[in-house]
């Protein structure tokens, strides 16, 4: 169950974690402790083996578990920079240190990824930002992200990975903790054809903008065993910072639209297309209703004549998607057609006029 929260004042600091502290081992006859990225199958795409991610793992002796003892937790790995080591022993583990499993215990483990070779974002007006919370209401990862700051950031979390006392080998995995990446983000993708072949007419798109969406939230998973449909104990939550309702471009880029058929608009073409989750059904407000605003031309050639007539086309998002969610790729169809030209004749009734009498004589 995932749950978006609105707020008018703006997005509160990430609080830092109370760390309560054990010492790793790193060095010893025990097993090092590598990472199990999960690479493409008919579910999942490819984790780029030229990208990073950040891990953080908690400890507790062997007769707790993550679920009933968190608050006893100790810090075990402080977010560790992991990356896919190129010497071919094929694993996933942080570049000139090694961590191992501990003799006694158990490791929980969490990780994010901006889904590239670094994990740099802008700071910003908005302090942007990605750590661990380990307090009352939030146990694991958080962030504070401004999309108008980072631009495109793919911000990928991992699932937790609870109480592991080894690397395991799962099916299509790599031995070492199970590690798999879901978007926390919203993606967008626009297609476009034309209703019909219309003789001598010819349609361009000019642009797409997002009028009043939000662009910056804070991200958190926060534990809540306790309640019904929560997915291993796990919730995430947004909450959306105030003033922060723009206009954000999707393309600015002309584009022919020549097929019949649904083309997506070229990846080339998309300047945004990675949006923060966010509700559109429950804005009443008519001055925060987010519009989509198509601007197009339609040229008409007639002879040696060309008439272009630019138009611009306004839409509610709420009218096709009742919300963004996590993890979901949302694909607006755009039909572009015309009102064709037709003519209704009639001929008015002849009008009789009479003449007064004329006499003949």
């Amino acid at each position: 169950m995932k749950k978006y929260f609105f707020i008018l004042a703006a997005a509160a600091a990430l609080a830092a974690c109370a760390k309560n502290e054990v010492t790793p081992v790193l060095s010893n006859e025990n097993t090092e402790i590598a990472y199990n990225v999960a690479p493409k199958t008919k579910t999942t795409t490819d984790f780029a083996t030229t990208n990073v991610f950040a891990s953080w793992a908690y400890y507790l002796p062997n007769d707790k578990n993550w679920d009933a003892n968190l608050t006893d937790a100790q810090l075990y790995i402080d977010n560790s920079k992991i990356s896919y080591q190129t010497d071919g022993s094929d694993t996933w583990k942080e570049t000139g240190k090694t961590y191992y499993w501990p003799k006694g215990g158990k490791l929980t483990f969490f990780a994010y990824s901006l889904n590239k070779n670094n994990l740099d974002l802008n700071v910003g007006n908005s302090l942007n930002h990605v750590a661990i919370a380990k307090e009352a209401d939030c146990y694991g990862i958080t962030a504070l992200i401004d999309l108008d700051e980072n631009p495109n950031t793919d911000f990928l979390v991992a699932d937790i990975a609870k109480d592991q006392f080894q690397n395991t080998n799962k099916a299509h995995f790599r031995v070492g903790v199970p590690t798999l990446f879901k978007h926390k983000f919203s993606r967008v993708q626009f297609q476009v054809k034309k209703a019909a072949d219309y003789a001598g007419k010819e349609f361009k798109l000019n642009s797409i903008k997002f009028n009043k969406l939000s662009h910056a939230a804070t991200y958190a998973q926060s534990q809540d065993a306790d309640k019904a449909g929560i997915k291993d104990g796990v919730n995430e939550e947004y909450i959306l910072a105030s003033g922060t309702r723009t206009t954000q471009v999707y393309t600015e880029t002309a584009l022919a639209i020549t097929s019949t058929d649904y083309v997506a608009v070229p990846e080339a073409n998309e300047k945004r297309y990675i949006y923060i989750p966010q509700d559109f059904i429950g804005v009443t407000d008519a001055n925060a209703i987010a519009t989509i605003e198509v601007n197009y031309t339609v040229t008409t050639t007639v002879g040696g004549n060309t008439v272009d007539d630019v138009c611009t086309a306004t839409i509610n998002v709420k009218d096709y998607f009742d919300s963004w969610e996590m993890g979901k790729k949302y694909i607006f169809k755009l039909d572009f057609t015309l009102d064709e030209i037709k003519w209704d004749p009639a001929v008015e009734k002849w009008e009789n006029v009479s003449s007064s009498d004329i006499t003949i004589q």
